[in-house]
C-alpha cells in the first residue's frame, strides 16, 4: 500500500492504526533539488515495489503524480485514494492577486490571517491547518515547497483522469475551500469509478482524522473488492503463472543446494536425490534412485538405522536428526548428519525426506579437539596440584612462624618476596569476603594500588560486573561450606577499562581447622589465548592454501586437456576459412566458430592462471596505455552500456612510472575489476579509476601485506553497496562469487586478478565495508625502462614456407593431423612422430630444419627429454616448443637450452607461421 507524500508526515498517524500484515511504502521526494512534474512522477515510481498491485494513497501535490503514474501504465494499481488534492484557485481574480504578490512565498505560520480566511473562511479550520503545516513541511526548503505549489495551480490532468478505470475514493474535508466545488464536480465527471466520502477534518484529512480516514478506506476497498470475470480469468492465470515460477525456484534451489536432499519410500528405496550426492559421496543421482538406502550404510550401524527408519515411518511430520557413516563410491566412509520428516502422507512427496552435509572433516577435528582438552585438564589437574603443594608449604611456614620470633619474621620476610615476586596473582579474602592481601602482580596487572583495594569488600570491586558478583559470591560460599577447591576462567576489567580473561583457583583457608577465609590464585590468561589465536589462523591459513593447491591441481589438469581439443577446433576451422571465399556466406559463420573458440581459450587460460602455471613477465608496460587501449574495447563499451547511468571518473597520474609485466595478462586484470566494479554499483552509481606511484621505506598491513619498494598502482573504486566482512576473506577463492545467477561472468574474475598479480611480483589491497563502497588496488613494481614497442600482426606471406623440413611431435593424433595439414599448406615438408621416442630415431637419419615439440606426451619422454637428447644428435638442432599449459619451468628450461620460441596451445596459423620464419632466421 505506497502512499504518496513529500515528506511522510501526512501518513504518520495512520501507521500505528494499520494491522501488523500490511505491507506499506511511504513515496518522498528529494528536497535537495528542485523537480519537474515528470521527474515528480519517475522518483515516486521508483519507490513502489512491483510485487503485489497496490493501493495508492496520495495527498495534496501527490494526487497529479499519481493519477499520471497510473493512467500512463507505470504502475498497476488496484486501487487509488485521493486526499485534500486537486487544488484550484477559488476565483481567477484572486489567482492573479495571487500570483501577483507571490503568495506560495508568503505561505507558512506567519501567513496573513486574511489570506487563509479568504481561502478557508473558518477560524476554527485556520487554527488547526497552521500547525500541521507547520509539521508536514518543516523539512522542506521554502524554494522546493514554492516550485510544489506553483505546479499544482498550473497543472491540467484531466486526459489522465479519463483513463482512470480503477476503483478510486476521493477523501474531502467537509466545507474545505481550499478543493473548490468545480475541481470535484470535474474530477466526478471524469472518472467513473469515483467514491467520494467526506470526513469531518481541516484540509490535512490524515492528519486530523485518522480512524474516520482509515475507516473510509477500508469500507471502499471491501465494497470494491468484487472484480469482472474476465479480471478473475487474469487473476487464475496469473496465479498458474506464479505457482510455475515458484516451482522452478524451488526446483533451482533444490538442484543448487549445497546440502544432500533426498526422498526415499516406505521400502527405503530412493526416490528422489539432489545433485550434490555427488560432491559429496561420488555417487551420479541416477546411480543412486531405485535402489535401496540401506545399501550405503555401514553394516555395523544398518541394525540402528533399522530401528530409526521403523520409527520415523510412525511419525508425521516430525522433524528426527540422526548421523549415520555412508560407503563413500571410492570405498571410503563418510559420516553424514542431518534432519529428515515423514512426508509419507503428503499427496505431492509421498516420502520420508532427509537433508543432510558431511561432518566427517568435523568429527574428526572434534575428536583433536577432545583429546587437546583432556590433555588441558591433565595440565590443570596438575598445576593444581602443585598449587595446593604450595598452600600447604605456606600454611605449614605460618605454623612453624608462630614458635619462634626469629624464625617468624625470616619466613615472612620469605614469604613476602616469594609471593610478591611470583608469576601468577594471589590474594587473600576474609569469611566476608573482605581483602586483606594481593601480591605486587595483582596490584600490577590491574592497575590498582594496594591501599585501593586492601580492606574492601572484593566483591564490589570495580573489575567485576553484577553478574560476576554474584557467581563469585556462590563459589566462594561452597568453597567455604564444603571445602571443594574451585577452578574457573573469568572476564575482569581492569583500571584503564580494557577487559582481560584469567584463570582462578581459589582454596579454603583454615586457622586451627576452622575456614578463616580464602587463598586466591590469579594466571592471566591473555598469552595463552593469544597463542590458540594464532594457532587457529594459521590453521585456516593452511586450509585455504591446500584448498587452492586443490583447485590449482585439478584447474591446470583441465585446462591442458581442453586446449588440446582447442587446437584441433583452431587448426581445422583455419583450413576450412582458407579454402573458402570472401563471398562464401558460410565464412561469416566460421569467424563466429573462431571467435568462440577464442573466448574459451580466455577462459582456459585463467583456469591455468589458478593452476600456479606462471604468467610470463616480459614486457615494459604502462597502466595508463593499458587502460587507453582497453577504453577503446568492444568489452568496455558492453560494459558501459549495460550501466547507462554510471559515471566513470579516470585519474591518471601522467608522471606513472613503467613496469615489467604480461600486457595480455594486466589487461584481463584491468577488465576483470572494471567489470566487477559495474557489477558491483546500481542503477546509479560511480566509478572512479585512479593511477600513481607509491614509494615504500616499510610494510604497509592491510589484506595483503606490502614489502617496502617503488610501486605503479592502478586503483579502481566504486560506491556501490560494498562487501561484509564475512565475505571479504574469500572473494579471491576460486569459484566464489556473489554474482546474480543468469549475469555473464565465470566466477573466476577475481582469483584470476590475485593470481596474475602474484606472478608480477605484485600486491592487492581491498578497503570495502557495508554502505561504503569497494576499492580494488593494484601494487606492482616499477621501473625506469621505456615502453616495448608494440608487435604488428604479421602478414600470411611473411610467415609462408619455402619447402623448408619440419618434424611435428605430438602424442595426439588429432593434433598431428591438424598441424600436418596446416603446415604443408603454409609451404613446408612436415613429417610426424607420436612420441619422442619416434622423433630421434627419425632425426638420426632424416635431419629437420625445425623440430615442433609438445611439452607433455603419453607415454614416454616429455618434450624437454626430447629436446636434450635431440642436441646431442645435432647440437645446432632449431626447435619450437608447444604446451597446452601456460609457461612451466620445463619450458624455461627448453628456451634455455636453446628453444627459438614458446607457443600456447591452441595456436593460430600466424602464430605458429611468424615463430617458424624466426627459428629459420636464426644462426
Amino acid at each position: 500500500m505506497p502512499g504518496l507524500d513529500g515528506t511522510g508526515k501526512s501518513f504518520e498517524p495512520i501507521l500505528p492504526l494499520m494491522s501488523l500484515d500490511t505491507r506499506i511504502t511511504i513515496v518522498r521526494y528529494p528536497t535537495a533539488r528542485l523537480l519537474s512534474f515528470e521527474e515528480t512522477v519517475e522518483c515516486a515510481v521508483s519507490q513502489i515495489p512491483a510485487s503485489q498491485p497496490p493501493v495508492v494513497i496520495a495527498e495534496s501535490f501527490s494526487g497529479p503524480v499519481a493519477v499520471r503514474m497510473i493512467a500512463s501504465g507505470l504502475v498497476k494499481a488496484r486501487a487509488l485514494v485521493l486526499c485534500a488534492t486537486f487544488a484550484r484557485p477559488p476565483h481567477p481574480i484572486a489567482w492573479r492577486i495571487a500570483h501577483f504578490f507571490r503568495l506560495p512565498l508568503l505561505i507558512g505560520p506567519n501567513m496573513p490571517r486574511a489570506f487563509f480566511r479568504h481561502f478557508i473562511g473558518d477560524e476554527r479550520q485556520i487554527d488547526a491547518l497552521l500547525p500541521l503545516w507547520k509539521k508536514v513541511h518543516a523539512e522542506v526548503p521554502r524554494q522546493i515547497l514554492t516550485s510544489r505549489l506553483s505546479l499544482i495551480n498550473h497543472l491540467d490532468v484531466t486526459g489522465d483522469l479519463r483513463k482512470l478505470v480503477i476503483p478510486c475514493l476521493y477523501l474531502q474535508a467537509e466545507n474545505d475551500r481550499i478543493v473548490p466545488a468545480k475541481c470535484l464536480k470535474d474530477f466526478e465527471q471524469n472518472v467513473p469509478h469515483l467514491s467520494v466520502r467526506k470526513i469531518k477534518a481541516p484540509h490535512f484529512i490524515l492528519q486530523a482524522q485518522p480512524e474516520s480516514c482509515l475507516m473510509a478506506i477500508k469500507e471502499f476497498l471491501l465494497t470494491s473488492a468484487a472484480a469482472p470475470p474476465g479480471d478473475h480469468l487474469e487473476t487464475l492465470k496469473q496465479q498458474v503463472a506464479d505457482l510455475q515460477k515458484s516451482e522452478a525456484f524451488f526446483r533451482a534451489i533444490s538442484q543448487n543446494s549445497s546440502d544432500i536432499t533426498m526422498v526415499v519410500n516406505t521400502r527405503a528405496v530412493i526416490t528422489y536425490v539432489n545433485p550434490s550426492v555427488e560432491k559429496f559421496l561420488g555417487y551420479k543421482p541416477e546411480e543412486l534412485i531405485g535402489k535401496s538406502g540401506f545399501d550405503y550404510i555401514v553394516p555395523a550401524e544398518i541394525p540402528r538405522a533399522l530401528l530409526d527408519f521403523g520409527k520415523s515411518i510412525l511419525t508425521r511430520g516430525t522433524k528426527i536428526p540422526n548421523a549415520f557413516s555412508i560407503r563413500h563410491k571410492n570405498g571410503s566412509i563418510r559420516v553424514l548428519e542431518g534432519i529428515g520428516i515423514n512426508l509419507l502422507f503428503d499427496p505431492v512427496v509421498q516420502g520420508f525426506v532427509m537433508n543432510a552435509r558431511d561432518v566427517t572433516d568435523r568429527r574428526k577435528i572434534e575428536e583433536e579437539l577432545d583429546a587437546s582438552r583432556r590433555h588441558f585438564e591433565e595440565l590443570v589437574t596438575q598445576r593444581t596440584t602443585n598449587l595446593s603443594l604450595i598452600n600447604a608449604q605456606l600454611l605449614d611456614e605460618l605454623a612453624e612462624r608462630k614458635k619462634t620470633e626469629k624464625v617468624l619474621t625470616e619466613n615472612e620476610e620469605r614469604y613476602r618476596d616469594f609471593v610478591d615476586n611470583a608469576p601468577v596473582g594471589v590474594a587473600i579474602v576474609d569469611l566476608e569476603g573482605k581483602v586483606r592481601y594481593i601480591n605486587g602482580r595483582i596490584e600490577n596487572a590491574m592497575g590498582w594500588s594496594r591501599d585501593e583495594i586492601i580492606g574492601r569488600d572484593g566483591f564490589g570491586l570495580e573489575a567485576f560486573d553484577q553478574q560476576m558478583r554474584k557467581t563469585l559470591e556462590d563459589k566462594f560460599k561452597a568453597l567455604i561450606s564444603d571445602d571443594t577447591q574451585q577452578l574457573f576462567e573469568i572476564p575482569v576489567s581492569v583500571k584503564d577499562g580494557r577487559r582481560v580473561w584469567v584463570e582462578l583457583i581459589a582454596t579454603q583457608l583454615k586457622r586451627n581447622g576452622v575456614p578463616a577465609g580464602a587463598l586466591v590464585v590469579f594466571v592471566n590468561l591473555e598469552e595463552r589465548k593469544r597463542a590458540e589465536e594464532e594457532r587457529k589462523s594459521l590453521a585456516e591459513k593452511l586450509h585455504r592454501a591446500e584448498k587452492m593447491e586443490s583447485l590449482g591441481t585439478l584447474a591446470g589438469g583441465i585446462a591442458h586437456e581442453l586446449n588440446n581439443i582447442m587446437g584441433v577446433l583452431v587448426g581445422y576451422s583455419e583450413m576450412v576459412m582458407m579454402k573458402m571465399t570472401e563471398e562464401d556466406p558460410l565464412k561469416k559463420h566460421m569467424r563466429n566458430v573462431m571467435q568462440s573458440i577464442e573466448k574459451a581459450s580466455s577462459i582456459i587460460e585463467d583456469m591455468q592462471i589458478l593452476a600456479g602455471r606462471g604468467v610470463r613477465v616480459s614486457k615494459i608496460v604502462s597502466f595508463n596505455n593499458l587502460l587507453e587501449d582497453f577504453f577503446q574495447t568492444p568489452e568496455f563499451e558492453r560494459l558501459r552500456s549495460s550501466r547507462p547511468r554510471v559515471t566513470l571518473k579516470k585519474e591518471l597520474d601522467g608522471s606513472l612510472l613503467n613496469m615489467q609485466g604480461s600486457p595480455a595478462h594486466l589487461e584481463k586484470s584491468i577488465m576483470n575489476l572494471i567489470a566487477n566494479a559495474y557489477e558491483s554499483v546500481s542503477r546509479e552509481g560511480e566509478i572512479t579509476i585512479r593511477t600513481g606511484n607509491s614509494h615504500l621505506d616499510r610494510p604497509l598491513p592491510g589484506y595483503d601485506t606490502i614489502r617496502p619498494g617503488d610501486y605503479s598502482l592502478l586503483t579502481i573504486s566504486d560506491n556501490g553497496p560494498g562487501i561484509h566482512p564475512v565475505h571479504v576473506d574469500k572473494i579471491f577463492e576460486p569459484f566464489y562469487t556473489r554474482k546474480v545467477m543468469g549475469r555473464p561472468g565465470t566466477g573466476l574474475e577475481l582469483a584470476v586478478v590475485w593470481g596474475i598479480v602474484k606472478d608480477h611480483q605484485g600486491y592487492m589491497d581491498v578497503q570495502t565495508g557495508p554502505g561504503k563502497g569497494t576499492a580494488f588496488t593494484l601494487y606492482l613494481p616499477s621501473t625506469g625502462e621505456p615502453l616495448s614497442p608494440r608487435q604488428q600482426t604479421p602478414v600470411p606471406d611473411s610467415y609462408a614456407g619455402k619447402g623448408e623440413s619440419i618434424l611435428l611431435v605430438d602424442d595426439m593424433p588429432e593434433q598431428r593431423d591438424m598441424a600436418q595439414k596446416l603446415l604443408t599448406r603454409l609451404g613446408y615438408s612436415v613429417q610426424t612422430a607420436a612420441s619422442g621416442e619416434q622423433a630421434l630415431e627419425h632425426l638420426k637419419n632424416n635431419p629437420a630444419s625445425v623440430l615442433i615439440l609438445d611439452m607433455l606426451m603419453d607415454p614416454g619422454i616429455d618434450g624437454l627429454t626430447t629436446y636434450k637428447r635431440a642436441l646431442e644428435i645435432n647440437p645446432k638442432q632449431k626447435a619450437i616448443i608447444v604446451s597446452g599449459f601456460t609457461e612451466t619451468e620445463s619450458v624455461k628450461q627448453a628456451l634455455e637450452l636453446g628453444a627459438s620460441a614458446y607457443v600456447h596451445k591452441p595456436y593460430l596459423t600466424r602464430e605458429i607461421g611468424a615463430a617458424i620464419r624466426k627459428a629459420l632466421s636464426e644462426k
